[in-house]
């Protein structure tokens, strides 16, 4: 038995398990990343590591190479700087060019042409302006005849390669390790000659092994030959994610050729495509073994037989799973011709027309010869367009038995019930800010064409090139009725704006929807008819997450912002309702009488009603927590909330102030109803008659409530987390005033963590309200926020010991020496609103030099008390009234001095 000496170096080992090695700074656990075994340089077959790999750069500059021979690798080629671990270095050249140069020495920067021309560079990425570029061939074919990866996968969009009507644009040797092209796109190539090599594969021709990922080959040719965008004669070949559209091929294969080698097409859509004197106007399979798997073939055209598919050997060496071959033709006559070829089948598949003389062998599977029931070719969202099954399709959820694949064409999430062919019919990406309705996604994928036909639990997401921004309605509201459907921004950088223009609701579930709303703001919506502008459920029940709901008007009997009735019930998290009006009830939200509403970490401020609850209108249920209702103004009662006669409701950790009435109840108006305070705070809300609670209205009171007097809270503002927050003062009694019950949350509406010791008295104790006060002494919270918004970030206000909760002007900025019976007196501005246990101290100096300064003086800012010294002070000044003059200079310093009490 060998025995493991002690590793030296760093290594890096995929799998520790049943050795003796433990992870740490000599030894790596994880997967290396590496690319396919092949000739990567220098003619020598090696396995070099991929972008990512926790292997690059990972020796330190400080690592001993015993060897001179170790500053090269395994080919010859040079260790940078910081070296890899393994025999392979990992070299990357990156194109910055889409101009076609093949310069010795620089020119205006590298091409494509000049990065392969690199023998160790065993990847090629681009730099981020390449983004939609288009690199035009003025050099011919680009030629490989080793392992190489092209991939523009990073980039915003694809990088294009255009044979300019006149040449091949790629051509891999039999010779090449594995060939990975990811991210491109292929037109305008053209293959011609004087034989069938050079007049085949207009875009591609291939002997190696290659595998295409998220690319589009497009307007590609073979004049005279077979495979007008891909021929594929030797080898291994993949291709995935991908478009092939609009290629036509005088001879077999209009899109595809497959002559003697293994070729798998997953997850994608071969489309338009030509034989114009041969077969297989899509797909043409020769001795060779194709594999056809979740793939969309469709109205390709062949002026023989097999419009779709064509295999020209007897034995099935087609094997088809869970994909779409229909709308094919063969001509002339036009004859509807999807396949002629002998199929391996497995899953479920639609072929809609056969050629009579087909076989197929099925291993066990499900064949529908029904119309597939697809949209036009459209830009879906994705690197490359598909064809999207429309409502009705029977592809829709119908390969739910075998399907192993986890996302379609364009990488997005295949559900549960995985639909058959390349494009998943419950994901759409919206990429277009467009109010359209055509249906077949012309122009786009609108919101309201993915609201309108999703199947039931669709899910609609947005593409981060176009949003966050703004969609105008124009065409009624976005509804829907009986469905599930998820509307999910959540990944961008910002919520993407859905505005009614003052001309219709915006959005409506009814009739057992279900629907998610996530990081949106519904902005300027019109309810009529009962209907609230900016969302209403009937019968319906909903999620809303940091959705902003602003200045939508209700008319006639409908709420400004939300509606619920029918039995809906709605929980929102980390959400606003702000600035929302009625006419009559409800100004944020209005809750009837079998309807329930969930609210956590939300703020309700400055929505009005001309009637009852500016806030929330609620004859239901109504359970909020680590809520702040804010500035509501109700024309009649119930400036915050107005309940009905039998409705319930519920503040757990709210905070209800400043909200307005014209006649009774600013703050919670109702009669007959059950109204619950678990360390809340009602005050400081104003009416005429009885300001914070209505005549009738006796709450219970669990854990603690401040139901009187100044809250002192910090006006409304950014504190931190999702919603705008009042968090209290220091010296407020809302601080450590509550009692921790079951049902206290352990984060505050900002999502901070509560109790903490807000008194710093040692012990951790909740808050009434929705916002935990945060000691000063939190520097990483304080320092960049400003939520009084005085201009002054808060951590520089400590730094001052000015009080951040309150918006002043003045503070320690200034000091000037003036002359007072002759004697010099330093003064100083004073701003009394100071920061807890904090002192100001005025020092001098004769010289400036370390350790010379001494106290003259000390004053307390929160008890305004002179410490020490010979000081007064005025309404904005601190005076130190000096003796004698000194016989030489005096230097003064003024500093805020923090002293917390020491904790137990």
């Amino acid at each position: 038995m060998a025995t493991l000496l002690p590793p030296q170096g760093v290594n890096l080992l995929s799998d520790l398990s049943g050795s003796t090695l433990t992870a740490g700074s000599s030894v790596l656990e994880a997967d290396p990343l590496f690319a396919g075994l092949g000739v990567y340089g220098n003619k020598h077959t090696i396995l070099p590591l991929r972008p990512g790999s926790p292997a690059i750069d990972a020796l330190p500059f400080t690592f001993f190479i015993p060897l001179d021979d170790y500053v090269l690798d395994q080919r010859g080629a040079p260790r940078d700087g910081t070296k890899d671990i393994g025999a392979v270095e990992f070299v990357s050249t990156v194109v910055t060019t889409e101009i076609d140069e093949d310069n010795v020495n620089p020119g205006i920067g590298r091409s494509l042409r000049e990065a392969l021309n690199n023998p160790y560079s065993t990847t090629i990425t681009f730099d981020v302006p390449l983004a939609g570029k288009t690199n035009t061939a003025v050099h011919g074919s680009l030629n490989i005849d080793r392992a190489v990866e092209i991939d523009a996968s990073s980039l915003s969009d694809l990088f294009v390669l255009s044979g300019a009507s006149t040449w091949r644009i790629m051509t891999v040797a039999s010779n090449a390790g594995p060939v990975r092209l990811d991210s491109l796109g292929f037109t305008f190539g053209v293959a011609t000659g004087d034989t069938v090599i050079a007049s085949s594969g207009g875009a591609l021709y291939s002997e190696g092994d290659v595998s295409i990922h998220r690319s589009r080959f497009e307007y590609n040719s073979a004049q005279g030959g077979g495979g007008g965008a891909i021929a594929a004669i030797y080898g291994n070949h993949v291709i995935d994610q991908s478009l092939i559209v609009s290629n036509w091929a005088d001879d077999v294969g209009g899109g595809i050729l497959n002559a003697y080698g293994d070729m798998v097409i997953s997850n994608s859509t071969v489309s338009g495509n030509q034989s114009v004197l041969q077969e297989g106007g899509g797909v043409f399979n020769g001795e060779g073994t194709t594999t056809i798997h979740h793939a969309t073939i469709v109205e390709n055209m062949a002026n023989g037989t097999g419009g779709g598919i064509y295999c020209d050997s007897g034995a099935p060496k087609v094997f088809l799973h869970n994909s779409i071959v229909a709308n094919n033709i063969s001509w002339p006559g036009l004859t509807p011709d999807d396949v002629n070829a002998s199929l391996n089948l497995s899953g479920d598949n639609i072929i809609e027309k056969r050629y009579p003389e087909i076989s197929i062998f099925t291993l066990p599977a499900t064949l529908s010869t029904n119309d597939p029931q697809i949209a036009p070719l459209a830009d879906l969202g994705g690197p490359t367009w598909g064809h999207y099954p429309l409502p009705g399709s029977p592809a829709i959820n119908a390969a739910t038995s075998t399907s192993t694949s986890v996302v379609d064409q364009r990488g997005l999430p295949r559900d549960n019930e995985p639909d058959i062919g390349a494009v998943e019919a419950s994901v759409l990406m919206v990429n277009t800010t467009a109010d359209q309705t055509n249906g077949v996604f012309t122009g786009g994928v609108a919101l309201r064409e993915a609201v309108d036909i999703l199947p039931f639990g669709g899910q609609v997401l947005f593409d981060p090139s176009v949003f966050p921004a703004t969609i105008a309605l124009s065409f009624g509201e976005l509804s829907m009725s009986n469905r599930a459907l998820t509307v999910d921004a959540s990944t961008l950088s910002g919520p993407v704006t859905v505005d009614g223009q003052f001309s219709t609701p915006v959005f409506a579930a009814r009739e057992g929807s279900r629907l998610v709303l996530d990081n949106l703001e519904i902005t300027r919506g019109m309810g009529i008819g009962g209907q609230a502008g900016g969302l209403t459920l009937n019968g319906s029940t909903a999620v809303v997450r940091k959705v902003i709901l602003t200045a939508n008007q209700g008319l006639g009997t409908s709420p400004g912002g939300i509606s619920l009735n029918g039995g809906s019930e709605l929980l929102m998290e980390d959400s606003t309702l702000l600035g929302n009006a009625s006419v009559q009830d409800g100004g944020g939200i209005l809750v009837d009488t079998t309807s329930r509403l969930l609210a956590n970490r939300i703020l309700i401020a400055s929505n009005r009603a001309d009637r009852f609850g500016g806030g929330i209108l609620n004859n239901g249920i109504s359970i909020l927590t680590n809520v702040t209702l804010t500035a509501n103004d109700a024309q009649n009662a119930g400036g915050g909330v107005f309940n009905g006669s039998g409705s319930d409701l519920r503040l757990v950790q709210a905070t209800v102030v400043d909200n307005t009435a014209t006649n009774t109840g600013g703050g919670i108006e109702g009669s007959f109803f059950t109204l619950q305070l678990e360390n809340s705070i009602v005050t400081a809300n104003q009416a005429p008659s009885s300001p914070d609670f209505g005549l009738s209205v006796v709450p219970t009171i669990l854990g603690g409530a401040l139901t009187s007097g100044d809250p002192q809270l910090a006006p409304l503002g950014n504190y931190g987390g999702p919603t705008l927050t009042r968090p209290p003062y220091p010296g407020s009694a809302a601080i450590d005033g509550g009692t921790t019950l079951a049902s206290t949350p352990a984060v505050d509406q900002r999502g901070l963590t509560r109790p903490v010791d807000g008194t710093l008295d040692g012990t951790n104790r909740v808050d009434l309200g929705a916002a935990e006060f945060t000691p000063v002494t939190d520097y990483g919270y304080a320092w960049n926020t400003d939520g009084d918004e005085d201009g002054m970030p808060f951590g520089t206000e400590i730094a001052l010991g000015r009080n951040p909760f309150l918006p002043d002007s003045g503070g320690l900025n200034s000091l000037q020496l003036v002359v007072t019976s002759g004697l010099p007196s330093p003064v100083a501005s004073l701003n009394r609103d100071a920061l807890p246990f904090t002192e100001w101290v005025i020092s001098r100096s004769t010289n400036l030099l370390t350790g010379t300064f001494e106290v003259a003086g000390r004053f307390s800012g929160p008890s305004e008390q002179v410490l020490s010294g010979n000081l007064s002070t005025n309404a904005t000044q601190l005076i130190l009234v000096e003796g004698a003059p000194s016989l030489g200079p005096l230097f003064y310093r003024f500093e805020a001095v923090f002293h917390p009490p020491a904790s137990n």
